[in-house]
């Protein structure tokens, strides 16, 4: 299963600095290899455990959108190697440690839970947050109440 690509209107995303070339398969085997998404194995439940390490992302290296590409294509793979991914869902782990202004990534953020957390074809079982900054706890009751339930 390949999965559906996002509708978005293509003039949109030139006008937000997507580059289609970002996206080739040397940029998503570069991304992979900085562990901004790692997958864990299975949790008790045999839910798959999807851990995102934002202190490794480089806004400075990698777009949002690359990441939201990236993320797109471990799902994917998932979807064709995972029995257990398909049937029982996924779990997110957010991993905050290590997260400073100098990689921090407010776009990044708000595509991971407005875009890319609801368009997930599995259910999402939790997210987790691990190590949030004060800010984090203050926010984030309004920004889960973004999320589908």
């Amino acid at each position: 299963i390949d999965g559906e690509p996002l509708a978005v209107d293509a003039s949109a995303l030139q006008s937000a600095g997507f580059d289609p070339e970002l996206a080739s398969p040397a940029r998503l085997r570069a991304l992979e290899a900085e562990g901004v998404l790692e997958v864990l194995g299975c949790d008790l439940s045999g839910r798959t455990c999807l851990w995102f390490r934002l202190s490794r992302h480089n806004p400075h290296q990698f777009s949002a959108w690359e990441v939201a590409r990236g993320i797109a294509h471990v799902n994917a793979r998932l979807l064709r190697s995972s029995v257990s991914y398909q049937l029982r869902g996924a779990v997110v782990l957010l991993d905050l440690s290590g997260v400073d202004q100098k990689n921090v990534d407010l776009a990044l953020a708000r595509l991971l839970l407005t875009s890319v957390l609801p368009r997930l074809p599995v259910r999402v079982g939790g997210v987790f947050i691990h190590d949030p900054n004060p800010i984090v706890r203050v926010a984030w009751p309004v920004l889960s109440s973004l999320l589908s339930s």
